[in-house]
């Protein structure tokens, strides 16, 4: 798979969205929500330096206990599946789900760089498709 200009785009601004995230979680008064916020983080972060997608599966998977079922558990089965096939886009596409989900459960700074990052993942997932 060829990476277009457009893809490499869309993982820069992912990869900025997840810094943002890390900051504005060092801004919380919340030891959870920020610990969700900072696996969050990491997990573009693993996925913009190329992780193969079992890590990138690995690190979603750590972030499920904290959310609880506070996330529809279809978001991380669309990651597990995703990985499970190494399609990328569809890992992407997923994580992006997860992104957004994070981002409404977390309003102000953290949901909106995890929205933020969340629509970087989808332009980066369908620049590849």
């Amino acid at each position: 798979m060829t990476e277009s200009p457009a893809f490499r785009d869309a993982m820069s601004a992912a990869a900025t969205g997840a810094e943002g995230l890390q900051g504005a979680a060092v801004m919380l008064d919340d030891p959870g929500a920020a610990m969700v916020a900072f696996a969050a983080a990491e997990l573009v972060a693993r996925v913009a330096q190329g992780s193969p997608p079992d890590v990138v599966r690995d690190t979603a998977a750590a972030i499920r206990p904290a959310l609880g079922d506070q996330v529809p558990a279809e978001r991380f089965a669309r990651i597990d599946e995703a990985a499970a096939d190494a399609s990328l886009p569809d890992l992407l596409a997923a994580l992006a789900g997860l992104l957004a989900s994070v981002g409404e459960l977390y309003p102000g700074p953290v949901g909106e760089a995890a929205h933020t990052t969340a629509r970087a993942l989808a332009d980066a997932s369908a620049a590849l498709v």
